[in-house]
């Protein structure tokens, strides 16, 4: 796994995306833009946190959620490609 100065180095976006230490030690990327303001954790490739511009939370954490490795974040939106298997037909 990259540690945070390697992250930032490579896909920060000053002012729009950085990675911190975030709950449980988890790398967290805190995404900031004129319209809203989010938070994806690299654990699980998952979003915890959406707040349009001008509005409350809507993204859904539940209360038993845990931080940490080998345990899945409770609630919030897991993000997965729609490729599961090797692509190649022939």
């Amino acid at each position: 796994m990259q540690n945070l100065d390697q992250l930032n180095k490579e896909f920060a976006i000053p002012g729009h995306i950085e990675f911190k230490d975030g709950p449980g030690g988890l790398i967290v990327a805190e995404v900031n833009n004129e319209s809203s303001r989010a938070n994806v954790f690299l654990h699980g490739a998952q979003i915890t946190s959406f707040i349009p511009d001008g509005h409350e939370e809507v993204i859904y954490l539940s209360p038993r959620s845990r931080f940490q490795l080998g345990m899945a974040i409770r609630g919030g939106i897991p993000i997965s490609w729609p490729w599961f298997a090797d692509l190649s037909y022939g």
